[in-house]
């Protein structure tokens, strides 16, 4: 028997601004929908106009999904539609979608007036694509001009809290309360919500509020790349480290994460990298060096016990920005399957010859079981062998698909 859903009709976004354009975004967000995907439903609005536009395509076209909503208004609203739901526990979405309260020039962002962020950050941390739908209407000069920054923080530590942003040079701090109740709101994650103002936002703000070890439960943070309308979003921040040293070429080296937990991952990682940077047929080599004449030298290693992936070049000063721009079409290049038969053959070949090589000379074998013992596992070559020969190139664009951005050094004159 099922519940009669009169309650639930009655959840509606009233007095929406800027319907019109806020549509169009909502129709481009359903149109990017896919058959057995796991979504993030943000909060807002604009979201709540995208899950109208997300259930007609469910409708006309027979799709199925599941949406892991981030505040009670989207879960009632998928309740009353009929969209199947989840959480974040039982199932990692393929993407996800948000909103925001502001925008700068400068493509920074505040988020959080919703009160459901904790819920967002989850989404979005766990996402490997996040879109984010913002109207004209959210964009600003400066941020903070009309949004607050949203705090959130366990109910006790309000006061310890107040008192740590004040040492930040906050300038405005009122604590959040609810509409048509008295008393403070509480946040989808059962917290309260600090409002603050600063006179200046600057870039390591939310950095020296996350890391000050007296405030509890800060969740809400900016981000370094925003959408207009609808645009890739970075799940993680990417760090820049540059030095200056007396050198006559610049050396630039990118860490990248590999988030995944693919079968046999050191195997399909090993063959990723090698056809990203691992030799003369590398898209590194071929692109950035003989191509682009950007870099003497040009490629990447994969260190399993920290599953990284290193990118090593060796550049002209002058070439930093042009080299990083055509390192990452490479990156992004492998993400979308632009992955040739031959790139894969010449990757294993590779590999397999490398292997191969360790039993030609006694120092090598004794190494390679060595560390074989150290990591507590025992790979036969043959073995290895078979297992780099397994891999195909599904497996390899789930590699990429994982594949973020760490830090980027660049040591310069």
């Amino acid at each position: 028997m099922k519940w009669s859903k009169e309650v639930l009709e009655n959840i509606n976004f009233e007095n929406i601004t800027n319907r019109e354009e806020k549509e169009k975004i909502a129709i481009q967000i359903a149109q990017k929908v896919k058959n057995g995907e796991t979504i993030g439903f943000g909060s807002g609005s604009t979201s709540y106009l995208a899950v109208k536009e997300i259930f007609k395509r469910i409708k006309k076209e027979n799709i199925d999904i599941l949406a892991i909503p981030t505040s009670h208004e989207i879960k009632m609203l998928c309740s009353e539609l009929e969209i199947p739901t989840t959480t974040i526990m039982e199932n990692k979405p393929d993407w996800c979608f948000d909103g925001a309260d502001e925008v700068n020039d400068t493509n920074w962002l505040i988020k959080g007036r919703g009160a459901a962020m904790f819920r967002e950050k989850l989404n979005i941390a766990n996402s490997p694509v996040t879109y984010i739908l913002a109207d004209k209407t959210k964009f600003v000069r400066n941020l903070g001009e009309e949004a607050y920054i949203p705090i959130e923080c366990y109910p006790e530590a309000i006061n310890s809290v107040k008192e740590e942003l004040l040492d930040l040079g906050a300038t405005e701090i009122k604590l959040r309360t609810a509409v048509k109740k008295d008393g403070p709101l509480i946040t989808e994650n059962n917290n309260f919500i600090l409002d603050t103002k600063f006179e200046e936002i600057y870039e390591t703000l939310e950095k020296d509020i996350k890391e000050n070890k007296n405030i509890q439960k800060v969740n809400e943070r900016k981000t370094n790349c925003i959408i207009g309308t609808t645009v890739e979003l970075p799940v993680q921040e990417t760090k820049t480290v540059q030095e200056s040293m007396q050198v006559s070429q610049g050396k630039l080296v990118i860490s990248l994460d590999v988030d995944s937990k693919i079968e046999n991952l050191s195997y399909v990682a090993s063959v990723y990298n090698a056809i990203l940077g691992g030799g003369a047929n590398s898209r590194l080599f071929q692109n950035v060096r003989e191509k682009e004449s950007l870099a003497y030298t040009a490629g990447s290693s994969y260190l399993k016990p920290k599953n990284m992936i290193f990118i090593r070049c060796g550049i002209e000063i002058q070439n930093y920005n042009k080299a990083l721009e055509t390192i990452k079409v490479q990156l992004d290049d492998l993400k979308n399957g632009k992955i040739e038969e031959e790139d894969i053959e010449n990757a294993k070949k590779l590999i397999i010859s490398s292997v191969k090589s360790i039993t030609s000379e006694q120092d090598t074998e004794i190494t390679y079981y060595y560390g074989q013992e150290l990591a507590g596992t025992l790979i036969e070559i043959s073995d290895y062998e078979n297992k780099v020969n397994a891999v195909t190139k599904e497996q390899i664009q789930e590699i990429a698909n994982s594949v973020s951005i760490n830090t980027i050094y660049f040591l310069k004159d």
